[in-house]
């Protein structure tokens, strides 16, 4: 049955008169919502500039607003930068994940059936590379189920990071005079 109105009625029958025939039959009406599941993915990082070499966190919100359960629910993210996923983590116990990579890092998560009304939230802990050219990357997570027909459904959500680049950076503390120095003559600096 698709949505819709359902009209149940009821009569009633006696082979005794009746004098009254106006309440022999009743009718409900039962408003029909096709079985469907609405799932919603949402993504944020901290911080929203990482120096290449450090590390970067996203958090990935998958929210099923129903009516119906989501079977088969998939999360998966790709690091959009030179680097490893260090962990990844599922709240609620749902499901598990597993590091991908190593050409290109990221997370593939199997949630199972996921209830009309739930929620798991995914936490990756991500190192970008020294090596990483500075710019913007931008991450995008994804989620795909199935609908209780059988037909599938996404949804993506992206996130915005600068990446500053590394730099080689020399600092003396102190300055050492080496006194009356001979051309061709060795020096020793200690740093």
């Amino acid at each position: 049955q698709l949505d819709g109105i359902v009209t149940n009625l009821a009569t009633i029958v006696s082979n005794t008169p009746d004098p009254d025939t106006s309440n022999n039959e009743a009718s409900a009406d039962t408003q029909i919502v096709a079985a469907s599941a609405n799932v919603d993915i949402t993504k944020s990082v901290l911080p929203n500039e990482v120096l290449a070499g450090n590390a970067v966190e996203y958090w990935l919100s998958v929210h099923n607003t129903g009516p119906s359960p989501a079977y088969d629910v998939i999360i998966q993210d790709t690091m959009p930068f030179s680097g490893e996923v260090q962990g990844v983590s599922v709240s609620h116990g749902a499901g598990s994940c597993t590091i991908e990579g190593p050409v290109l890092p990221g997370v593939f998560c199997q949630i199972g059936t996921l209830p009309a009304d739930g929620w798991v939230l995914v936490h990756i802990s991500a190192a970008v590379s020294k090596s990483q050219p500075g710019g913007e990357v931008v991450n995008t997570g994804y989620v795909s189920w199935l609908q209780p027909s059988g037909t599938s459904g996404e949804d993506q959500s992206s996130v915005g990071t600068d990446v500053i680049p590394a730099e080689a950076i020399l600092f003396a503390d102190e300055l050492v005079d080496p006194g009356e120095v001979v051309a061709g003559d060795e020096i020793a600096f200690g740093i």
